[in-house]
């Protein structure tokens, strides 16, 4: 994005102003400002994130709206932050009304067939009493 230039009208051209030795304006003309250009503006707010980190829905979201990147980024961060929230809200009343891994009678941890299938043989034979309680518990379903 090029630098823009803007006028001030408090700078003028005559010899006591700022910028009268630098410029050929005519006496009473004002002088350009610098206006930073959206990565300079974005670099002042956000010195610690990279432009190039900066995700292009942001930057096309801001062209869009006729507004700075930086307003548009921190729009961005603060939903990004709710979505954030409420998933953890949601995952937390989740597992609050989770019952928890289905249990045999005894307490221990029931498995699947495909869990089965996929052990080791020494896993199998350290919870062999587990393995036959989910075995049980699958023959009652039939």
């Amino acid at each position: 994005m090029a630098e823009e230039l803007l006028t001030h009208p408090a700078d003028t051209a005559d010899g006591g102003s700022p910028g009268a030795s630098e410029t050929s304006l005519p006496a009473g003309s004002p002088t350009p400002c610098r206006v930073p250009d959206e990565r300079e503006a974005f670099a002042q707010c956000y010195p610690d994130i990279p432009w190039e980190e900066v995700p292009d829905s942001v930057k096309a979201s801001a062209k869009e709206r006729g507004i700075p990147v930086a307003a548009a980024y921190g729009v961005y961060l603060t939903h990004r932050e709710q979505t954030r929230r409420s998933a953890l809200a949601a995952l937390t009343r989740a597992t609050e009304q989770s019952p928890g891994l289905p249990r045999g009678a005894l307490g221990e941890r029931l498995y699947s067939i495909e869990e089965m299938r996929a052990m080791p043989p020494k896993e199998i034979r350290r919870r062999y009493g587990s393995l036959l309680a989910s075995l049980r518990r699958g023959l009652e379903k039939w």
